[in-house]
């Protein structure tokens, strides 16, 4: 919604049900980092999917995650 708002500053995105929506959607993001914590991968190399939560948690923090702390972190 921030880029619809920056662009276009519509009227309809400054009501009650636009603002709830928005927090739903930093929720969702919110959980989406908490279970990548928790989903396993593949390795590319040998084909082997990983489950150790500690290396998962490692590959994690290294790839996607401040791209998806970013996109949660509410801006308003």
């Amino acid at each position: 919604m921030i880029p619809v708002d920056i662009a276009f500053q519509p009227p309809a995105l400054e009501g009650l049900l636009a603002v709830v929506i928005n927090y739903i959607i930093d929720v969702i993001f919110g959980i989406d980092i908490v279970l990548n914590f928790r989903t396993s991968y593949i390795i590319e190399a040998t084909g082997v999917e990983l489950f150790q939560p500690s290396l998962i948690a490692l590959h994690y923090l290294k790839g996607r995650f401040f791209i998806d702390l970013v996109a949660t972190v509410p801006f308003d």
